[in-house]
């Protein structure tokens, strides 16, 4: 495995890892509004324990949402400026992506089932997977739904039940280095009614709006 760091900060958890040879180094914490204080002396930790240079990494991975409108932004940023700076690409992997790489693992019995993960008030993320040779492959990437509509689904994987990390994104980033794309083109995913995709819609609305203005 040649340097790949990842990071997951799109819920209450921060996470790092960083993979080499066949080593995985990895922190977590439960640090609930607090990543941006945390993530970067998170990442300083494990590059001194690994021994290595910033300069031998190879690759950047992070969890691309949706999530935390904040935290996957953060994240974005992070992943972004590093890769910049040392002139590599950049693994965007899905969140929930992550969380169903985790769900297998942690039930090899799974064979098709639903991720759940926690949205604003009233409202949860949901995708459907289904496992091929081994691997789980998402057949209904996410979507807005409420609640009450979730119950009626059978076989769900809540987020209450699997805490995804930062060596979940590494686990998929190393299975998708054919996605890799450089750091400008690594976004966040955002899906059409969720709250961060209204307010990025309207944000870039309004930029577009000002540069007309302007010209």
């Amino acid at each position: 495995m040649n340097p790949l760091l990842a990071l997951e900060t799109t819920s209450e958890i921060c996470s790092v890892a960083l993979g080499y040879g066949r080593i995985i180094l990895a922190e977590s914490r439960v640090a609930p509004r607090r990543h941006n204080e945390l993530i970067l002396a998170m990442i300083e930790r494990l590059f001194t324990a690994s021994e290595l240079a910033r300069d031998e990494l190879d690759l950047v991975a992070f969890s691309c949402g949706p999530g935390s409108f904040t935290g996957v932004r953060m994240g974005a940023g992070v992943a972004q400026g590093i890769a910049q700076g040392l002139g590599i690409n950049v693994v965007p992997v899905p969140t929930s992506d992550a969380m169903a790489h985790r769900a297998r693992r942690l039930n090899p019995g799974l064979s098709r089932f639903t991720i759940k993960r926690k949205s604003h008030k009233g409202k949860a993320y949901v995708s459907h997977y289904e496992v091929v040779s081994g691997t789980p492959e998402c057949v209904t990437p996410d979507q807005l739904k409420n609640v009450e509509e979730i119950y009626r689904l059978e076989h769900v994987v809540s987020d209450t039940d699997v805490r995804v990390s930062a060596e979940d994104v590494l686990a998929v980033a190393l299975e998708r280095l054919d996605s890799q794309v450089a750091p400008q083109r690594a976004l966040p995913y955002l899906i059409e009614g969720d709250t961060p995709y209204v307010e990025w819609g309207s944000r870039r609305e309004r930029d577009d709006s000002q540069h007309e203005s302007r010209t």
